[in-house]
């Protein structure tokens, strides 16, 4: 099974890896005390929330390629000689 995903989807989510990149490596650089690695959690919270930030300001609503599509219910119509009130109509 191919997954397709669009390029701006990919683009956010290469920014929020390299954000979360980013924060990992600030962590380990001002950690006071011994040496230590990362803030991992604070890392990959913060390329979620960067992730989820910019899918919802630049729009993406699962509109792309491989998402699946909800037909649209056609209008209720009435016939013209059927009474509002009349049961069944």
């Amino acid at each position: 099974m191919t997954f397709q995903i669009t390029p701006q989807a990919l683009g956010i989510l290469v920014v929020g890896c390299i954000v979360g990149i980013a924060v990992f490596r600030y962590t380990v650089r001002t950690h006071a005390g011994l040496p230590a690695r990362g803030d991992l959690v604070g890392a990959i919270s913060a390329a979620v929330g960067v992730i989820a930030a910019l899918g919802l300001l630049l729009g993406l609503d699962g509109s792309g390629p491989g998402s699946a599509a909800v037909p649209e219910a056609p209008p209720i119509s009435r016939p013209a000689e059927c009474p509002t009130d009349a049961p069944g109509c």
